[in-house]
């Protein structure tokens, strides 16, 4: 469904239920249904870094185990989950190896309840050039309003930097 913009109305226009159906019902429902993202910044890094005005955390190639760590809420009037991806600036032409893991849960359900992990992830990158990294398969199980925290950490030792920037989630809304 698609935004339609309403017609202008005068005085003494006769609404008729296709009228009234389109510019009220549609387009009240198209805002609520459209994918919206946001962005959550840094929780914690092993070390700080930037790309020009680019803020993150610097996931070091060349040391093995060098990490990020993301937490936040999904919206409690989500729909559908449509895609996680991490943000990221590559200092040099390259690629770096990575290891991701999500925990998430609703208030009340234990800490490892819904734990995902995936493991030998291959990020290629330019030089100054943003990638993104997705990350949506961790999250299948993942439902409004739930907490979570992701890390995504180097697996191997390369002479490649990541400048991590920020966690992107696009979901719709009910």
């Amino acid at each position: 469904m698609v935004w339609q913009d309403p017609t202008t109305r005068q005085t003494g226009d006769l609404i008729t239920a296709a009228i009234w159906n389109q510019d009220v019902v549609d387009n009240t429902r198209h805002l609520h249904t459209r994918t919206a993202a946001f962005y959550l910044a840094l929780a914690a890094r092993s070390s700080g870094g930037s790309a020009g005005d680019f803020r993150g955390a610097n996931l070091r190639g060349n040391v093995t185990g060098d990490f990020v760590v993301y937490n936040g809420q999904l919206p409690v009037n989500m729909a559908t989950l449509e895609a996680v991806h991490m943000l990221g600036v590559g200092r040099d032409d390259g690629s770096i190896l990575l290891n991701a893991e999500a925990a998430y849960g609703s208030v009340g359900e234990l800490r490892s309840a819904h734990t995902r992990a995936v493991t030998g992830l291959v990020l290629p990158f330019l030089e100054d050039q943003l990638v993104e990294l997705d990350l949506t398969s961790l999250f299948v199980e993942a439902g409004p309003g739930d907490l979570f925290a992701v890390r995504v950490e180097t697996a191997s030792s390369s002479s490649q930097t990541l400048v991590a920037i920020m966690l992107r989630v696009r979901c719709q809304y009910a």
